[in-house]
């Protein structure tokens, strides 16, 4: 179009510029930013699986590595070692428990110092009425606990955490039956079972460890 035609019509024609707008400048950085945020989620999402994975795993190998001390233990006892279960009370809570006497190898995880005669599998309160599963090394061979922390000759070590139900049966082969508690310091039980259900776990996992009859002198 000539300028003639452009003065006639009243419009200037000119090139157009070689930047953005506003509008298009704010359209790329809203477009921007969701796909950062989709990104971020997938992210986010795959890292979170990744830890409960790696959670799941390090809980797989305690409780493996819980069995495999408490098979051991039960499967080595000396004769001269006597076996009492049941539910220990505490501040109104019921902690089940198993108590093994006159046996300082029991347990042992390598450390002379802890060679005590009496080893304490007890479970102990945590906050949000969890349970943690512990090994109590003592120097009364009753069992009991001093009222004093400072004349408690014990020592303490976590084997498990996080559990939300934990039971302690003992089988009789004398009547075939399954006993919640065993005070029979003369006769040992042919098996001990322990049921353990984790936090956020639906169903309990079940375990039975043998143990060694105790040796009957002639008369």
């Amino acid at each position: 179009m000539s300028d003639s035609e452009s003065r006639i019509t009243g419009r200037v024609f000119r090139p157009h510029p070689g930047g953005f707008t506003l509008l298009e400048v704010m359209l790329a950085v809203a477009l921007l930013a969701l796909l950062a945020g989709g990104l971020f989620a997938i992210v986010s999402g795959t890292m979170a699986s990744a830890a409960e994975l790696h959670q799941r795993q390090n809980r797989q190998q305690q409780v493996e590595g819980l069995v495999a001390l408490c098979q051991r233990t039960f499967r080595t006892l000396p004769s001269s070692a006597s076996l009492q279960g049941g539910v220990r009370e505490e501040s109104g809570v019921y902690l089940p428990e198993v108590i093994l006497r006159q046996a300082p190898a029991a347990f042992s995880w390598g450390d002379p110092s802890v060679a005590l005669p009496t080893a304490v599998l007890r479970a102990r309160p945590q906050v949000g009425g969890l349970f943690g599963l512990g090994l109590l090394r003592e120097h009364d061979s009753s069992g009991v606990e001093s009222s004093s922390e400072s004349e408690r000759p014990v020592r303490w070590l976590m084997l498990l955490s996080d559990i939300r139900k934990l039971e302690w049966r003992f089988y009789d082969s004398r009547t075939a039956t399954w006993m919640e508690e065993w005070n029979d310091h003369a006769l040992r039980p042919s098996l001990v079972e322990l049921t353990l259900t984790l936090a956020g776990e639906l169903s309990p996992v079940r375990f039975i460890f043998w143990l060694p009859p105790l040796a009957r002198t002639a008369p």
